[in-house]
């Protein structure tokens, strides 16, 4: 092993003691996906396993080499794999057939695409942003982290772009914020949104999705209520200078029924601070 990376944590409503870890590790110059479940009435860890991923009837090592594999054996392109490979740690649910499935994003380099899982071990790929058939897609300058929500028949989607190069026209000062519809296979016209190319997050709240997200800098956080019926109609509803580094937000319900939110603070420390949100946006 000769590196590790974004390790995260999940749980599977079915199983409430069981805790997930999820984590990538370079093994002899190959990035896998790798998990390990941690019994928290026991306090017992399970062993270490490789994730999986499914594409069709194919299922591969969760691993740069099995992803690229797999799409390839059911025609399906992709953009340049770079680096080590990641899963979002936001999960949302969506009824398929009588079962639960776990949505969230996965990512290497500039190839970003949405998943899902029953088990939190078999992931399913569903579909990446495209040129699409219809024209409804989109080419992009995507890259890394991308924060995904399902709602209803929709996967809501904001991945960063690359990061603004004077030196040439690559890059852009916006992420896309777009949309997925599972039943039309189709993809919403994107919408920019001003963004330093950050980790984001989304969080459904009283009624509303919202996209926490870094508007000009890493010492900014935003918060964009998401019209889900017109993309194009979501409205900033605020933006806050931090005072200081605040960068990856990863936003959670709290015991209260409010919100809690983890993030970076100089690649040093995680913070964690509990906050109401309808304070701020009401």
């Amino acid at each position: 092993v000769t590196g590790v990376y974004d390790a995260i944590l999940m749980r599977n409503e079915d199983e409430p003691d069981n805790l997930y870890i999820l984590w990538t590790a370079s093994i002899n110059g190959k990035y896998y996906r790798l998990y390990r479940i941690f019994n928290m009435e026991t306090e017992e860890m399970g062993e270490i396993g490789v994730n999986r991923f499914k594409v069709g009837n194919v299922t591969n090592d969760f691993s740069s080499t099995g992803i690229q594999k797999a799409l390839t054996a059911n025609d399906i392109g992709y953009k340049w794999f770079f680096s080590d490979i990641g899963i979002m740690q936001k999960l949302s649910t969506r009824v398929e057939n009588g079962e639960t499935y776990y949505y969230t994003g996965a990512y290497s380099g500039n190839f970003t695409c949405i998943i899902k899982s029953k088990d939190l071990i078999t992931w399913e790929y569903v579909a990446q942003p495209d040129e699409g058939a219809n024209g409804t897609g989109f080419a992009n300058a995507t890259k890394w982290e991308n924060a995904v929500y399902v709602l209803g028949d929709k996967v809501y989607y904001f991945v960063r772009q690359w990061d603004p190069d004077t030196s040439s026209d690559v890059g852009s000062y916006y992420g896309i914020l777009t949309s997925y519809d599972l039943n039309t296979k189709e993809w919403a016209k994107p919408v920019l949104v001003g963004d330093c190319q950050s980790r984001s997050d989304f969080i459904y709240y009283k009624g509303n999705l919202y996209l926490f997200y870094a508007p000009t800098d890493r010492e900014h956080i935003g918060i964009l209520r998401i019209d889900t019926g017109n993309l194009a109609n979501s409205k900033v509803v605020l933006q806050a200078d931090m005072g200081g580094s605040c960068f990856y937000p990863f936003v959670q319900y709290n015991s209260r029924g409010e919100l809690c939110m983890s993030y970076t603070v100089d690649r040093k420390h995680i913070r964690l601070a509990s906050f109401t949100l309808s304070n701020y946006i009401d």
